[in-house]
């Protein structure tokens, strides 16, 4: 193993658990098909997208054909080789790869050859590093009456990053992947806040489920790509906070600080 350290320092605002994640990913890949030569994780500037820097993991493996890159990220399907310890991974870890790096608006660029060796990439877009380091503001989780967060996603990975982010903000959450689920949690729990998927398990809608099951003026927020006219409309009607896909931690804690400005009021 060799480490060469660069003068370079780039600043990106993310979810540090899930880049880990998809970069630890590509990692496991890069070894598991890599029996000579050597694999290496790098940081390189974009050339197609000014502002954005590249995070790659380079192997000397077997390398992959074009028709197994074209079904490479979907569930269940495997890059076609055995390692060279006889060992094959389950055709998981890149469907979850390709989920994460879609709400997180990161592209993925993959490059290989046959017997030559392969590139995963993601794209990431760089932002100003801060000038005044202020850990106050980093550190300590808010204070405010919002603390206890229902978080309602039929995507169990979602789920368990806005867990981890919510949680290093010094909040208590509590997750559901089925409606049932949220809604014996609502009875059990004095959930404060709730954070809810448009589109979740059978066709079932998140502003149906706030609908017939929201009691009081909670604040609820709804998570969506959805791009139809209407929408924002009816839920500012409906008094519900519209939060786009891909969510970006800034607004979300941005709206949580809010919450806490109203609640400091009363």
């Amino acid at each position: 193993m060799h480490a060469a350290q660069c003068i370079h320092v780039f600043v990106f605002d993310t979810d540090p658990q899930w880049i880990r994640r998809i970069i630890q990913n590509f990692v496991s890949n890069a070894l598991r098909y890599t029996a000579k030569g050597r694999v290496i994780v790098g940081v390189l500037r974009s050339a197609q997208k000014p502002g954005h820097i590249r995070i790659g993991v380079w192997d000397t493996g077997p390398g992959i054909a074009e028709e197994q890159r074209i079904k490479l990220f979907q569930e269940f399907e495997r890059c076609g080789h055995l390692s060279p310890w006889g060992e094959q991974g389950l055709g998981l870890g890149l469907a979850i790869v390709q989920r994460m790096t879609g709400l997180l608006n990161y592209p993925v660029h993959v490059y290989s050859q046959l017997d030559k060796g392969s590139c995963f990439m993601i794209e990431v877009p760089v932002v100003e590093a801060p000038k005044v380091i202020t850990p106050t503001v980093q550190a300590v989780p808010l204070k405010t009456k919002a603390y206890r967060i229902l978080c309602l996603d039929n995507d169990e990975t979602i789920l368990e990053g806005m867990s981890s982010l919510l949680g290093r903000w010094g909040y208590e959450v509590f997750k559901a992947t089925e409606p049932e689920q949220a809604l014996e949690i609502i009875q059990k729990e004095n959930t404060q806040v709730w954070l809810i998927d448009q589109h979740l398990n059978n066709n079932q809608l998140g502003v149906d489920f706030i609908m017939q099951n929201r009691q009081h003026d909670v604040p609820v927020a709804l998570i969506t790509a959805d791009s139809h006219p209407e929408l924002p409309q009816q839920l500012k009607e409906l008094n519900i906070v519209l939060l786009k896909k891909p969510l970006k931690p800034a607004s979300l804690r941005a709206w949580l600080s809010g919450l806490k400005i109203a609640s400091e009021v009363d």
